[in-house]
């Protein structure tokens, strides 16, 4: 069985490689937008798109038989205060995000969506979502200058990246770490193993 990730994100990739997992990326452009809803149903909502669009004609078209291939999709958010914060699309966009996390505790939530043949071959679709809790000390005016002013704000949800200079404002984490860089591992191998029989080393399929 071989698993596409329908992911344009490095970081994604990493954390794949990282724990040994054969895979191959596909990515297909969708539309980001969604109506109005909570931030756990707004990422779930985005990672099945991302998901559907790498149907079966793409999967053939890249060489791969539908019929053994399991897609995954995800998307990451943080949350402050009942706001949504993506990606930032400028300097402006990455201090006021970073601001609104400064000294308070905010929630980073993933959505991710897989598709496949399930254990008995039927085409199964589901979606969940991880939600890690992150506490930021104060970031000092300097520090905020000198983050903003790098490239590593830009591509990431809340302006930040856990895994990179980020790391030095967290006071505390409840819950998966990996959720934080862009992927909940956890969750997504037990969903692996418990509706597709795909096993990876520590888990029992």
């Amino acid at each position: 069985m071989e698993l596409i990730l329908a992911s344009k994100s490095p970081r994604r990739r990493e954390i794949l490689a990282d724990m040994g997992v054969r895979f191959h990326v596909i990515t297909e452009d969708v539309d980001e937008s969604c109506p109005e809803t909570s931030p756990e149903r707004f990422v779930e909502l985005i990672a099945a798109k991302k998901c559907a669009a790498v149907g079966d004609g793409v999967l053939i078209a890249h060489g791969f038989d539908p019929a053994g291939c399991i897609v995954l999709a995800a998307d990451t958010v943080v949350e402050t205060g009942g706001e949504i914060l993506g990606k930032p699309h400028s300097e402006q966009e990455a201090r006021s995000m970073l601001q609104k996390l400064s000294g308070k505790e905010h929630r980073v939530i993933s959505g991710f969506s897989l598709r496949g043949p399930d254990r008995t071959g039927r085409v199964v679709s589901t979606s969940s979502h991880t939600v890690t809790t992150v506490s930021f000390c104060e970031i000092s005016r300097e520090d905020l200058d000198a983050y903003v002013r790098s490239r590593e704000p830009y591509d990431k949800a809340g302006a930040y990246a856990i895994q990179g200079h980020g790391i030095y404002w967290v006071k505390g984490i409840c819950g998966d770490f990996y959720n934080v860089v862009g992927l909940p591992f956890y969750d997504i191998a037990r969903t692996l193993e418990k509706i597709y029989g795909i096993g990876f080393p520590g888990f029992g399929a």
